[in-house]
């Protein structure tokens, strides 16, 4: 198996998939067992760090706990490893089967992974999450981040650490969930419904807090205008460790029925806080592999630039149309119709600026 990582990077926000693989070669050491972790680079001279979770198998008897396994690279020092049983050999859940494991791979290094009875983790630094009363914090180093259960959205702030003085303050604010609810869709009569009245229902539940990655979960619901609710979302959002990006799988699952329902719009509303003096807006223009780049410039009157789904070949149906868009106050205009688009978007800035804002 191989570890496959995507092909762009910068300062992200967003809604971004790790598709993980690992290639195994077991070697044995006198004390250690070691797995050496191969990660499929994308490009040779990767320049950014990249957070790998993944999955190692172990045979029958060979591991009785998580905490005997450590993670180093190709200069045989030890580096920050999360480690989770995902499955046992036994009910009485005593051999492992299956590891769930969390790090960070540097550009050009090689890793992997020590294990046995004598093998003993270095002590990992502070958890990434703080949590009070209704508010959730988490703080990678190079971000921070702010949930709350209560108001009209529950992501507060997303702030980084814009100057590299290594911490993040009031007016290095990247993005802010939407005023109006971060989660929405717009039915055929255009009536909105979001997470922006979840009220008391809204949950904001902290999933793990490690060394490398933290998972904050949050659920609710899509409300309408007269409290009319059909659907609910459950949104995931991960941090690592020294990282300035938040990867979110978001979920849309449905408490009623949809029968008299058409959905013109779904989504997931950022607010960014960063000047649209000098943006340009680069973003995927075809589902190819690989990156077909479409950059778009941000005019004084300039609206939103976007891609969307319309129809997806399945089940009979043998359209599949897709479209990127810039909409402005007076047209909205075709930029591209693949097939199929992958949801990229980068927001870069002029030189002065020095700056760019990733959604994948």
């Amino acid at each position: 198996m191989k570890i496959a990582l995507p092909h762009r990077s910068s300062i992200l926000v967003a809604i971004v998939l790790l598709t993980a693989q690992l290639c195994i070669a077991q070697r044995f050491a006198v004390a250690a067992t070691r797995v050496d972790l191969v990660i499929d680079e994308p490009f040779a001279d990767r320049k950014a760090a990249w957070p790998i979770t993944t999955g190692v198998p172990f045979p029958r008897g060979k591991l009785m706990s998580a905490e005997n396994c450590r993670l180093i690279d190709d200069r045989g020092g030890e580096r920050p490893l999360q480690a989770r049983v995902a499955a046992t050999w036994d009910a009485e859940r005593k051999s492992v089967r299956w590891l769930t494991i969390d790090f960070v791979a540097e550009p050009g290094r090689k890793y992997a992974l020590e294990f046995g009875d004598d093998v003993v983790r270095a002590p990992s630094p502070s958890k990434l999450v703080e949590a009070r009363n209704e508010m959730v914090t988490v703080s990678t180093g190079a971000l921070r981040t702010e949930f709350s259960a209560a108001g009209a959205t529950a992501l507060r702030t997303i702030s980084s650490d814009l100057n590299g003085d290594g911490q993040t303050r009031s007016d290095e604010l990247v993005a802010t969930g939407a005023a109006d609810g971060e989660h929405f869709y717009v039915d055929q009569s255009g009536h909105r419904f979001s997470s922006a009245k979840d009220g008391a229902d809204r949950r904001v539940v902290v999933e793990s807090s490690g060394p490398v990655r933290a998972c904050v979960r949050v659920d609710g619901f899509y409300t309408g205008p007269n409290g009319e609710r059909i659907a609910k979302y459950r949104t995931r959002y991960h941090f690592f460790a020294g990282l300035p990006l938040v990867k979110v799988i978001d979920e849309l699952g449905f408490i009623g029925s949809t029968k008299q329902t058409r959905f013109a719009d779904i989504g997931f509303a950022l607010d960014l806080k960063a000047t649209t003096v000098g943006r340009t807006v680069t973003v995927d223009a075809s589902g190819e592999s690989g990156n077909q780049p479409l950059d778009v410039p941000w005019q004084a009157d300039t609206q939103s630039v976007s891609s969307f789904q319309k129809t997806f070949r399945h089940y009979g149906n043998l359209e599949h149309e897709a479209a990127v868009v810039h909409t402005s106050a007076q047209q909205t205009k075709t930029l591209a119709q693949p097939e199929e688009v992958v949801i990229f978007y980068q927001a870069a800035y002029s030189e002065e600026i020095d700056r760019a804002i990733s959604v994948a």
